[in-house]
């Protein structure tokens, strides 16, 4: 029995290596992992483009910070108190976030733009010109 729980730890171990290792894009690494703030990370020749979703945040509860060629954004919701009434349940997140992204040297994060719109923040960090492809015209 005792070889049957080492087996499936082994398994789950290394069904979690595998995952980390297909989630890192070449040009931005994900420091932690949080559902609160689940990131999707789209690159195009020329910007990088990271979709988080923060429902109920306005773009007063967030920072982002870029220091040493890592992107942080720190945000947070606080617990909605309800005088006089009991909470049955509680499903909704409050509390903090925090997310770090390692930058490739290839961007330009002086070029860094963010917003949020209905839930969901969208920072965009333009390339650098070495980091752009260069293209040939063939003559």
């Amino acid at each position: 029995m005792l070889t049957h729980w080492s087996n499936l730890n082994r398994f789950l171990h290394d069904f979690n290596d595998i995952s980390d290792r297909l989630a890192t894009v070449p040009t931005a690494r994900v420091h932690a992992r949080s559902s609160w703030a689940a990131a999707d990370i789209v690159e195009t020749d020329e910007s990088l483009t990271l979709t988080l979703d923060v429902p109920g945040l306005r773009s007063d509860d967030i920072d982002l910070v870029i220091e040493d060629g890592v992107l942080q954004i720190t945000g947070g919701r606080q617990r909605l108190e309800h005088e006089g009434g009991v909470t049955h349940r509680q499903e909704r997140r409050f509390g903090t976030f925090n997310r770090s992204f390692r930058l490739g040297s290839s961007l330009d994060p002086s070029g860094t733009t963010a917003g949020v719109v209905d839930g969901v923040l969208t920072v965009t960090i333009p390339k650098s010109a070495e980091g752009k492809p260069l293209r040939i015209e063939v003559v």
